[in-house]
Protein backbone atom coordinates (compact mmCIF):
# COMPACT_ATOMS: atom_id res chain seq x y z
CA UNK A 1 0.00 0.00 0.00
CA UNK A 2 1.05 3.23 -0.67
CA UNK A 3 0.66 5.30 2.24
CA UNK A 4 0.36 9.25 1.83
CA UNK A 5 1.98 9.53 4.83
CA UNK A 6 5.09 7.99 3.53
CA UNK A 7 7.80 10.08 1.76
CA UNK A 8 9.21 8.25 -1.16
CA UNK A 9 12.87 8.48 -2.21
CA UNK A 10 13.29 9.92 -6.10
CA UNK A 11 15.37 6.68 -7.38
CA UNK A 12 14.34 4.68 -10.35
CA UNK A 13 16.33 1.91 -12.35
CA UNK A 14 18.41 4.97 -13.08
CA UNK A 15 15.49 6.76 -15.31
CA UNK A 16 14.06 10.03 -14.81
CA UNK A 17 13.44 11.12 -11.37
CA UNK A 18 10.35 9.44 -9.69
CA UNK A 19 8.78 8.37 -6.90
CA UNK A 20 10.83 4.95 -6.69
CA UNK A 21 9.19 2.07 -6.45
CA UNK A 22 10.05 -2.11 -5.69
CA UNK A 23 8.50 -4.49 -7.99
CA UNK A 24 7.95 -8.19 -6.07
CA UNK A 25 7.60 -11.02 -8.07
CA UNK A 26 6.10 -14.26 -6.45
CA UNK A 27 6.41 -16.29 -9.02
CA UNK A 28 10.53 -15.30 -10.16
CA UNK A 29 10.43 -18.14 -12.62
CA UNK A 30 7.73 -17.84 -15.44
CA UNK A 31 6.40 -21.35 -16.25
CA UNK A 32 4.34 -20.14 -19.02
CA UNK A 33 6.57 -22.05 -22.23
CA UNK A 34 5.76 -25.43 -23.48
CA UNK A 35 7.31 -27.14 -25.79
CA UNK A 36 6.38 -29.53 -28.71
CA UNK A 37 7.64 -33.13 -29.09
CA UNK A 38 8.07 -32.60 -32.66
CA UNK A 39 8.86 -28.91 -33.06
CA UNK A 40 11.25 -27.62 -29.83
CA UNK A 41 9.28 -24.82 -28.35
CA UNK A 42 5.76 -24.26 -29.19
CA UNK A 43 5.00 -21.10 -31.22
CA UNK A 44 1.45 -20.91 -29.18
CA UNK A 45 2.97 -21.01 -25.36
CA UNK A 46 0.08 -22.82 -23.06
CA UNK A 47 0.50 -20.27 -19.49
CA UNK A 48 0.51 -22.51 -16.24
CA UNK A 49 -1.63 -20.01 -15.02
CA UNK A 50 -3.36 -16.81 -15.37
CA UNK A 51 -0.92 -13.47 -15.01
CA UNK A 52 -1.68 -11.83 -12.35
CA UNK A 53 -0.27 -7.60 -11.67
CA UNK A 54 -1.34 -5.38 -9.03
CA UNK A 55 -0.86 -1.95 -7.65
CA UNK A 56 -0.70 -0.86 -4.20
CA UNK A 57 -4.04 -0.40 -2.69
CA UNK A 58 -4.02 3.29 -2.12
CA UNK A 59 -4.60 4.98 1.26
CA UNK A 60 -7.54 6.81 1.49
CA UNK A 61 -6.56 9.82 3.86
CA UNK A 62 -5.62 12.03 1.00
CA UNK A 63 -6.78 12.58 -2.93
CA UNK A 64 -4.83 11.11 -5.44
CA UNK A 65 -1.32 12.55 -6.21
CA UNK A 66 1.28 11.49 -9.60
CA UNK A 67 3.07 8.88 -7.19
CA UNK A 68 -0.47 6.83 -7.26
CA UNK A 69 -0.62 7.37 -10.97
CA UNK A 70 2.92 6.31 -11.35
CA UNK A 71 2.50 2.66 -9.82
CA UNK A 72 -0.82 2.21 -11.80
CA UNK A 73 0.58 2.85 -14.80
CA UNK A 74 3.72 0.65 -14.42
CA UNK A 75 1.18 -2.16 -13.41
CA UNK A 76 -0.85 -1.52 -16.41
CA UNK A 77 2.49 -1.39 -18.86
CA UNK A 78 2.67 -4.97 -17.05
CA UNK A 79 -0.80 -6.13 -17.91
CA UNK A 80 -0.94 -4.77 -21.42
CA UNK A 81 2.59 -6.58 -22.29
CA UNK A 82 1.24 -9.86 -20.68
CA UNK A 83 -2.19 -9.47 -23.36
CA UNK A 84 0.36 -8.75 -26.25
CA UNK A 85 2.84 -11.49 -25.59
CA UNK A 86 0.14 -14.04 -25.06
CA UNK A 87 -3.86 -12.72 -26.39
CA UNK A 88 -4.59 -16.41 -25.30
CA UNK A 89 -3.17 -15.93 -21.73
CA UNK A 90 -6.31 -14.79 -19.05
CA UNK A 91 -4.57 -11.37 -17.70
CA UNK A 92 -5.81 -10.25 -13.73
CA UNK A 93 -4.98 -6.51 -12.96
CA UNK A 94 -5.87 -5.35 -9.76
CA UNK A 95 -6.27 -1.88 -8.12
CA UNK A 96 -8.07 -0.11 -5.26
CA UNK A 97 -7.74 1.58 -1.64
CA UNK A 98 -6.77 0.79 1.45
CA UNK A 99 -10.08 1.98 3.32
CA UNK A 100 -9.34 1.21 7.64
CA UNK A 101 -7.02 2.19 10.12
CA UNK A 102 -6.51 4.57 12.48
CA UNK A 103 -5.46 7.56 10.60
CA UNK A 104 -8.61 7.03 8.46
CA UNK A 105 -10.71 7.44 12.27
CA UNK A 106 -8.94 10.22 12.96
CA UNK A 107 -9.32 11.67 9.50
CA UNK A 108 -12.77 11.53 9.30
CA UNK A 109 -13.40 12.81 12.91
CA UNK A 110 -11.78 16.05 11.51
CA UNK A 111 -13.73 16.04 9.36
CA UNK A 112 -16.81 15.96 11.16
CA UNK A 113 -17.88 13.14 9.08
CA UNK A 114 -18.34 8.89 9.25
CA UNK A 115 -15.61 7.07 8.41
CA UNK A 116 -17.77 5.33 5.79
CA UNK A 117 -19.33 8.31 3.79
CA UNK A 118 -15.12 10.12 4.34
CA UNK A 119 -13.89 6.77 2.54
CA UNK A 120 -16.58 6.58 -0.40
CA UNK A 121 -15.97 10.11 -1.47
CA UNK A 122 -11.64 9.86 -1.69
CA UNK A 123 -11.92 6.41 -3.09
CA UNK A 124 -14.41 7.45 -5.77
CA UNK A 125 -11.17 10.08 -6.71
CA UNK A 126 -8.93 7.03 -7.06
CA UNK A 127 -11.22 5.04 -9.33
CA UNK A 128 -11.64 8.14 -11.74
CA UNK A 129 -7.92 8.11 -11.57
CA UNK A 130 -7.98 4.68 -13.00
CA UNK A 131 -10.53 5.69 -15.60
CA UNK A 132 -9.13 9.04 -16.67
CA UNK A 133 -5.33 7.53 -17.11
CA UNK A 134 -7.20 4.50 -19.07
CA UNK A 135 -5.93 1.72 -16.88
CA UNK A 136 -6.97 -1.56 -18.30
CA UNK A 137 -7.08 -2.86 -14.66
CA UNK A 138 -9.84 -6.15 -14.34
CA UNK A 139 -10.57 -5.22 -10.60
CA UNK A 140 -10.85 -1.97 -8.51
CA UNK A 141 -10.99 -3.69 -5.07
CA UNK A 142 -12.23 -1.49 -1.65
CA UNK A 143 -11.21 -2.74 2.05
CA UNK A 144 -14.76 -1.82 3.02
CA UNK A 145 -16.67 -4.27 0.46
CA UNK A 146 -18.31 -7.08 2.30
CA UNK A 147 -16.51 -9.91 0.59
CA UNK A 148 -13.35 -8.35 1.26
CA UNK A 149 -14.61 -8.60 5.17
CA UNK A 150 -15.79 -12.11 4.28
CA UNK A 151 -12.10 -13.20 2.88
CA UNK A 152 -10.08 -11.39 5.63
CA UNK A 153 -11.90 -13.39 8.26
CA UNK A 154 -11.85 -16.44 6.68
CA UNK A 155 -7.57 -15.88 6.71
CA UNK A 156 -7.87 -15.02 10.39
CA UNK A 157 -9.94 -18.70 11.23
CA UNK A 158 -7.21 -20.31 9.18
CA UNK A 159 -4.29 -18.57 10.79
CA UNK A 160 -5.46 -19.09 13.99
CA UNK A 161 -6.26 -22.96 13.61
CA UNK A 162 -2.63 -23.03 12.33
CA UNK A 163 -1.07 -21.52 15.18
CA UNK A 164 0.15 -18.57 13.47
CA UNK A 165 -1.92 -16.37 15.60
CA UNK A 166 -2.04 -15.93 19.76
CA UNK A 167 -2.65 -13.33 21.88
CA UNK A 168 -0.22 -10.92 23.64
CA UNK A 169 1.27 -7.89 24.63
CA UNK A 170 2.56 -5.62 23.13
CA UNK A 171 4.65 -2.04 23.87
CA UNK A 172 5.93 0.57 21.64
CA UNK A 173 7.01 3.74 19.81
CA UNK A 174 3.81 3.88 17.44
CA UNK A 175 2.93 6.09 14.50
CA UNK A 176 -0.31 7.14 13.34
CA UNK A 177 0.61 7.88 10.00
CA UNK A 178 3.07 4.92 9.19
CA UNK A 179 0.13 2.40 11.11
CA UNK A 180 3.62 0.76 12.43
CA UNK A 181 5.20 0.44 15.57
CA UNK A 182 9.22 1.13 15.27
CA UNK A 183 11.98 -0.03 18.15
CA UNK A 184 13.56 2.22 20.13
CA UNK A 185 16.42 2.53 17.56
CA UNK A 186 14.57 3.66 14.57
CA UNK A 187 13.17 6.46 16.73
CA UNK A 188 15.05 10.10 16.98
CA UNK A 189 14.38 13.34 19.16
CA UNK A 190 13.57 16.42 16.61
CA UNK A 191 12.56 20.51 17.62
CA UNK A 192 9.19 21.23 15.92
CA UNK A 193 7.80 24.45 16.61
CA UNK A 194 10.27 24.89 19.61
CA UNK A 195 9.05 21.17 21.00
CA UNK A 196 11.12 18.43 21.05
CA UNK A 197 9.30 15.29 19.50
CA UNK A 198 10.16 11.82 18.78
CA UNK A 199 9.98 10.89 14.91
CA UNK A 200 10.52 7.75 13.34
CA UNK A 201 14.19 8.12 11.20
CA UNK A 202 12.40 6.19 8.07
CA UNK A 203 9.69 8.20 7.24
CA UNK A 204 10.04 11.45 9.65
CA UNK A 205 6.59 10.72 11.41
CA UNK A 206 5.80 11.91 14.98
CA UNK A 207 5.38 8.60 17.33
CA UNK A 208 3.91 8.16 20.78
CA UNK A 209 4.42 5.33 23.35
CA UNK A 210 1.86 2.86 23.63
CA UNK A 211 1.18 -0.24 25.73
CA UNK A 212 -2.02 -2.35 24.92
CA UNK A 213 -3.06 -6.36 24.32
CA UNK A 214 -3.20 -7.29 20.96
CA UNK A 215 -3.17 -11.00 18.61
CA UNK A 216 0.50 -12.02 16.94
CA UNK A 217 1.09 -13.22 14.60
CA UNK A 218 4.44 -15.89 14.70
CA UNK A 219 6.72 -13.91 11.75
CA UNK A 220 9.71 -14.82 13.62
CA UNK A 221 9.17 -18.61 12.41
CA UNK A 222 9.94 -17.70 9.24
CA UNK A 223 13.18 -15.85 8.79
CA UNK A 224 14.97 -19.17 7.47
CA UNK A 225 12.13 -19.61 4.95
CA UNK A 226 11.93 -16.19 3.60
CA UNK A 227 15.86 -15.66 3.04
CA UNK A 228 16.14 -19.26 1.47
CA UNK A 229 12.98 -17.95 -0.92
CA UNK A 230 15.09 -14.60 -1.79
CA UNK A 231 18.19 -16.46 -2.68
CA UNK A 232 16.21 -19.10 -5.05
CA UNK A 233 14.44 -16.23 -6.66
CA UNK A 234 17.23 -12.98 -6.69
CA UNK A 235 14.85 -11.63 -9.01
CA UNK A 236 12.06 -11.85 -6.72
CA UNK A 237 12.61 -7.99 -5.84
CA UNK A 238 13.34 -5.63 -8.71
CA UNK A 239 15.57 -3.15 -8.90
CA UNK A 240 18.24 -4.81 -7.08
CA UNK A 241 19.06 -2.42 -4.48
CA UNK A 242 16.01 -3.51 -3.17
CA UNK A 243 16.20 -7.20 -2.93
CA UNK A 244 19.86 -6.55 -1.39
CA UNK A 245 18.20 -4.13 1.46
CA UNK A 246 15.66 -7.06 2.11
CA UNK A 247 18.37 -10.08 2.51
CA UNK A 248 20.45 -7.99 4.23
CA UNK A 249 18.02 -7.31 7.11
CA UNK A 250 16.99 -10.73 7.05
CA UNK A 251 20.17 -12.21 6.75
CA UNK A 252 22.79 -10.24 8.49
CA UNK A 253 24.48 -12.13 11.32
CA UNK A 254 27.54 -13.07 13.46
CA UNK A 255 28.56 -16.04 14.70
CA UNK A 256 29.08 -16.85 18.67
CA UNK A 257 31.72 -18.71 20.12
CA UNK A 258 29.51 -21.75 20.30
CA UNK A 259 28.91 -21.61 16.04
CA UNK A 260 25.61 -19.99 16.88
CA UNK A 261 24.19 -17.65 14.27
CA UNK A 262 23.11 -14.23 15.96
CA UNK A 263 21.05 -12.24 13.54
CA UNK A 264 21.73 -8.40 13.70
CA UNK A 265 18.12 -7.23 13.12
CA UNK A 266 15.72 -9.13 15.03
CA UNK A 267 12.50 -10.46 13.21
CA UNK A 268 9.56 -9.63 15.79
CA UNK A 269 6.50 -11.10 15.64
CA UNK A 270 3.96 -8.60 14.39
CA UNK A 271 1.18 -6.99 16.02
CA UNK A 272 -2.01 -8.07 13.71
CA UNK A 273 -4.66 -6.20 15.88
CA UNK A 274 -5.65 -3.51 17.99
CA UNK A 275 -8.41 -2.72 20.94
CA UNK A 276 -11.32 -1.75 19.28
CA UNK A 277 -11.48 0.83 22.28
CA UNK A 278 -8.92 2.81 20.28
CA UNK A 279 -9.77 1.84 16.68
CA UNK A 280 -12.94 0.97 15.58
CA UNK A 281 -12.61 1.66 12.19
CA UNK A 282 -11.64 -1.81 10.68
CA UNK A 283 -12.70 -5.43 10.77
CA UNK A 284 -13.51 -6.93 13.91
CA UNK A 285 -11.57 -10.45 15.03
CA UNK A 286 -13.68 -12.89 14.69
CA UNK A 287 -15.13 -14.17 18.05
CA UNK A 288 -13.50 -11.21 19.58
CA UNK A 289 -15.18 -8.18 19.61
CA UNK A 290 -12.85 -5.64 21.70
CA UNK A 291 -10.07 -6.25 19.33
CA UNK A 292 -9.92 -4.53 15.67
CA UNK A 293 -7.80 -6.73 12.59
CA UNK A 294 -4.76 -4.13 12.20
CA UNK A 295 -4.92 -2.83 8.94
CA UNK A 296 -1.28 -4.69 7.54
CA UNK A 297 -3.42 -8.29 7.79
CA UNK A 298 -6.36 -6.18 5.98
CA UNK A 299 -4.85 -4.78 3.45
CA UNK A 300 -2.86 -7.54 2.32
CA UNK A 301 -5.60 -10.20 1.82
CA UNK A 302 -7.07 -7.68 -0.72
CA UNK A 303 -4.71 -9.55 -3.36
CA UNK A 304 -6.56 -12.93 -2.72
CA UNK A 305 -10.00 -11.15 -2.07
CA UNK A 306 -10.06 -10.00 -6.00
CA UNK A 307 -9.66 -13.23 -6.94
CA UNK A 308 -12.49 -14.81 -5.00
CA UNK A 309 -10.78 -16.09 -1.99
CA UNK A 310 -12.21 -18.16 0.42
CA UNK A 311 -12.00 -20.71 -2.93
CA UNK A 312 -13.29 -23.94 -2.71
CA UNK A 313 -11.92 -26.61 -4.93
CA UNK A 314 -9.88 -25.54 -7.67
CA UNK A 315 -10.09 -23.70 -10.77
CA UNK A 316 -11.34 -20.09 -11.19
CA UNK A 317 -9.21 -17.12 -10.83
CA UNK A 318 -8.10 -18.46 -7.93
CA UNK A 319 -5.23 -20.40 -10.21
CA UNK A 320 -4.16 -16.97 -11.01
CA UNK A 321 -2.16 -16.61 -7.42
CA UNK A 322 0.47 -16.36 -6.77
CA UNK A 323 0.52 -12.86 -8.48
CA UNK A 324 3.17 -12.50 -11.49
CA UNK A 325 3.93 -9.33 -10.10
CA UNK A 326 3.57 -6.74 -7.36
CA UNK A 327 4.21 -3.36 -8.12
CA UNK A 328 4.62 -1.40 -4.26
CA UNK A 329 5.84 1.89 -2.50
CA UNK A 330 9.50 1.66 -1.91
CA UNK A 331 8.84 2.51 1.66
CA UNK A 332 6.62 -0.75 2.71
CA UNK A 333 9.32 -3.48 0.48
CA UNK A 334 10.66 -4.65 3.71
Amino acid sequence: MLRNGMKPTFRFSGCLRAPAFATISPRATPKWRTYSARAGPSTVPTPSKPYYATTPIFYVNAVPHIGHLFSGVLADVLARYARLKDPNREVHFCTGTDEHGLKIQRAAEAKGVDPKPFCDGISTRFEDLAKAAGLSHTRFIRTTEPVHYKAVEHLWRELLAGGWIYKGSHSGWYSVSDEAFYAPNQIIDVEIDGETVKVAKESGSRVEWMEEENYKFRLSAFREKLIEWLESNPRSIVPLERWKEVHSHLAEHVVNDKGEKLYTHPLEDLSISRPSSRLSWGIPVPDDPEHTIYVWIDALTNYITALGYPWSGSGGKQAAWPADVQVIGVDIVR
